[in-house]
């Protein structure tokens, strides 16, 4: 008698247990499947977007001063070879890592991500001598999308 009560406690206890993970795997399913859903529209991809720029900004604000009056352009380096060979600017940049160009104050600014650190910061010098495929434009951010097709090249 004894026997079948333990066992029935430890068949309700693993039933309850897989019935509880299904619980949370469906709706984890359904949070994925509804956030899916949404970056297939226009708007949810920019509200990604601006969700990531922010993100970025407040890592970045956190150590250092960022102009407030300027929204950056946001580029993610993904050629850095040929980038510092072309300046020295991005020769302890690795691919992945983010430039954030802020034009009217004449500044540029390397972030790792993945280290959570400043590569480099330093004034920008606007020229026409970089290779715009050393930059992945799927991942350039600015502040309207429009300018970006009317932005030109500013040579970092």
């Amino acid at each position: 008698m004894k026997l079948k009560i333990v066992l029935t406690v430890i068949l309700l206890t693993a039933f309850m247990s897989i019935a509880g993970v299904g619980v949370w795997s469906y709706k984890k399913y359904q949070e994925t499947n509804k956030e899916l859903n949404q970056l297939k529209t226009l708007e949810g991809q920019q509200t990604l977007a601006e969700t990531q720029r922010t993100l970025l900004l407040e890592a970045v604000g956190k150590l250092i001063l960022l102009p407030e009056d300027e929204v950056p352009t946001i580029a993610t380096i993904t050629s850095v070879e040929e980038l510092s060979e072309q300046q020295p600017f991005f020769k302890d940049a690795t691919n992945g890592d983010k430039l954030l160009v802020y034009s009217e104050s004449k500044r540029a600014i390397i972030y790792s991500p993945k280290k959570d650190t400043l590569v480099n910061v330093g004034a920008l010098f606007l020229n026409d001598t970089v290779d715009p495929s050393t930059v992945d434009p799927s991942t350039t951010d600015t502040e309207d999308s429009s300018d970006a097709a009317d932005n030109d090249d500013p040579g970092y």
